[in-house]
Order: C-alpha cells, then sequence, then structure tokens
C-alpha cells in the first residue's frame, strides 16, 4: 500500500480503537507508519483523512442485514432471522456502532460529518428500499419502505448501545410492528368506513 491508504487504514483503525474525538494526527501517525506531513499531502487535513475514513467504515462495515428476497418482493421473507443478524452485529460489530452513536452526537455542529452521515443514510435508503420493494425503487420507494425499515434499524441500534439488558429481541420487535400494523390497517378500514357513509 501506498502512504495514502496506509493513512487510511490507520484512520480507520484509530477510529475504531479511540473514537473521532479522541483520534489525534500523530495516533493516526502511529497506526499508519507514515508522518504527519503525509496527511496534508494526500489529504490537505487532518479532518479530511477522517471524514474520508469515516465514510468508508460506514459504508463498508456497518451495512444492516436487508431482507433476504435481494430484490424479489413476492419471495419469502423471514423478518426475525434478518433481524436476529442485526442484533448479532451489535455485539460482534460493538465498535462500529459505538462510533455510530458518537458521531450522532456531534453533527449538529459540524456540517462536514452531517453531510457524510446524509450522505450514508441517503445510500442506505436506497438499498433498502430495492431490497423490500425490487430492483425498479423509484424515489417514493426509498422515502418510505427504506426509510421506515432504516429508522427502526437506527433506533433498535440505539436501545442495544445503551441498555441491551432490555432491548427488544428479534420476535418482540416483530411482534410490536404487527400490532402498529394491525392498527393502521383498522384505522384506514374505519375511514374507508366513514368515507363511503359520507359518500
Amino acid at each position: 500500500m501506498g502512504h495514502r491508504e496506509d493513512l487510511l487504514a490507520g484512520a480507520k483503525k484509530c477510529l475504531l480503537e479511540r473514537g473521532y474525538a479522541r483520534t489525534t494526527a500523530r495516533d493516526i501517525v502511529a497506526a499508519s507508519g507514515t508522518n504527519l506531513a503525509s496527511i496534508g499531502y494526500h489529504f490537505r487535513s487532518k479532518d479530511a483523512l477522517m471524514m474520508t475514513a469515516l465514510f468508508e467504515v460506514l459504508e463498508g462495515s456497518m451495512e444492516p442485514s436487508v431482507p433476504a428476497a435481494e430484490g424479489d418482493p413476492e419471495a419469502p421473507w423471514d423478518f426475525e432471522a434478518d433481524l436476529d443478524e442485526v442484533i448479532g452485529s451489535f455485539v460482534d460489530k460493538r465498535p462500529y456502532w459505538a462510533l455510530s452513536i458518537e458521531v450522532y452526537a456531534q453533527t449538529r455542529d459540524n456540517p462536514d460529518l452531517q453531510k457524510v452521515f446524509a450522505d450514508y443514510f441517503q445510500i442506505m435508503r436506497a438499498d433498502l428500499a430495492r431490497k423490500l420493494v425490487g430492483a425498479d425503487a423509484d424515489d417514493h420507494a426509498e422515502r418510505t419502505a427504506g426509510s421506515a425499515y432504516l429508522a427502526m434499524l437506527s433506533g433498535l441500534s440505539l436501545q442495544w448501545m445503551i441498555d441491551p439488558e432490555r432491548a427488544p429481541s428479534a420476535k418482540e420487535l416483530a411482534a410490536g410492528l404487527r400490532t402498529v400494523a394491525d392498527r393502521m390497517d383498522g384505522a384506514d378500514r374505519r375511514k374507508d368506513d366513514a368515507d363511503g357513509a359520507d359518500g
């Protein structure tokens, strides 16, 4: 690897071991076996290097489990099995999820970080929508199905990182979603009945 790749690898290592806020330029140099001048030459600044490394960590290592149907909306979907994979990643990949939560808290005051997460979320919305409703998923599918699944995963990750003893299991979450869906269906039926009566 060249110095650029070494720096990226070192920055990723520091992000996972030390976190975003505690990583210094010297930490990255020590982890990468390079020098401070290389950071300026290849990335212009330590912050730019960190943004690149953070995006690659998010994109490459934190992609959540998605429906096994792989784009076939008619195929059977074992939701609980997929969710079990996600929950397993909260243990197996805890440093990645912990890093994500740490950085969430800093996005309000850091436009560059905010953009990294905004871009990452859009990638995930699109990817999840394609795998939920099919390869031809459009913007509407991204903003509905993709956003809903991503919102569920984000909230689930927070619960498992902060309070794993009381965080929901895959079975419990599936049951909860069915309850929500039943309530929504009931409300829709009542609305349809009311509209029919008015007509």
